[in-house]
C-alpha cells in the first residue's frame, strides 16, 4: 500500500511541474525479420581488409618489396590498404612498426580511417633514413619493416618491405696507387743501376785486359 501511494505521489508531482516520467529502458540486441514477418537469426557481415606494402630509395621510379641501401641512405615506404569486406567501417588502425635501423621517420607511420566504403583504397607514403646500428665494416644487414591493419582490437592483414643496409668501409688501403711523378723516379733508378752495372762491367773487363798485357 505505502508503494502505490508513493508511485502515485511521484507521478502526482510529475504532472503538476511538467515534468515526463519514463520508466527505466534497457537496450536490446539487433533482431531480424523474414519476409513473412518471423524473426530470424541476422546474416553475418563480412568484414575483411588487405594491405600492401613496397620500398624503394628515395627519388627512384619504381617500388619493390626489397632494396639493398648503404648507410644514411633515405628510402621510402608506400602502405595501401583496401577494404576487402561488404561493409562501411571506422576506426580502422594501421600501425607500422619501425626497426632500430630505420629511424629518423618523415610522415605519418600510424593513422586511423574512417568511413571506409567496401572495396575502397587508401594509400600513403613516408620516408625514413637507413643507419648503421649494430653493423661492422663491410657487413650488411636486413631488417624487415612491418605494417599491421587493426579492427575491433583484431589483427586483420600484415605486410612486409625489407632494407638490407651495409655500412661504408673506413681501412685505407695497403698501398696507394703509384702517380705519374713517382712512376717517373722509378724508372730513373732502373735506368741508374743499369749505368752502374755497365760500369762495373766495363771497368772489370778493363783490369782484365791490363794483367793480360802485364804478361
Amino acid at each position: 500500500m505505502q508503494k502505490r501511494l508513493l508511485l502515485i505521489t511521484i507521478i502526482f508531482t510529475a504532472a503538476a511541474t511538467g515534468t515526463q516520467f519514463t520508466p527505466n529502458a534497457y537496450a536490446e540486441a539487433q533482431k531480424c525479420y523474414g519476409q513473412y514477418g518471423q524473426e530470424i537469426t541476422c546474416p553475418l557481415v563480412n568484414k575483411s581488409f588487405s594491405v600492401q606494402k613496397r620500398v624503394r630509395i628515395s627519388g627512384a621510379t619504381d617500388w619493390s618489396e626489397t632494396v639493398n641501401v648503404k648507410s644514411g641512405t633515405t628510402v621510402e615506404f608506400q602502405i595501401t590498404v583496401k577494404n576487402t569486406g561488404e561493409a562501411k567501417v571506422s576506426n580502422v588502425n594501421v600501425i607500422d612498426v619501425l626497426p632500430d635501423n630505420l629511424k629518423e621517420a618523415t610522415g605519418a607511420t600510424q593513422w586511423v580511417i574512417n568511413d571506409f566504403e567496401s572495396g575502397q583504397e587508401e594509400t600513403r607514403t613516408f620516408s625514413v633514413k637507413a643507419n648503421d646500428t649494430n653493423i661492422t665494416d663491410n657487413q650488411e644487414k636486413c631488417v624487415a619493416n612491418v605494417v599491421n591493419v587493426q579492427y575491433n582490437g583484431n589483427q586483420e592483414a600484415s605486410d612486409t618491405a625489407v632494407v638490407c643496409i651495409s655500412r661504408n668501409s673506413h681501412v685505407l688501403p695497403n698501398q696507394l696507387p703509384e702517380t705519374a711523378d713517382s712512376s717517373t723516379n722509378s724508372l730513373r733508378m732502373v735506368f741508374g743501376v743499369i749505368l752502374a752495372a755497365f760500369a762495373l762491367l766495363s771497368f772489370g773487363k778493363a783490369i782484365e785486359l791490363s794483367t793480360k798485357r802485364a804478361d
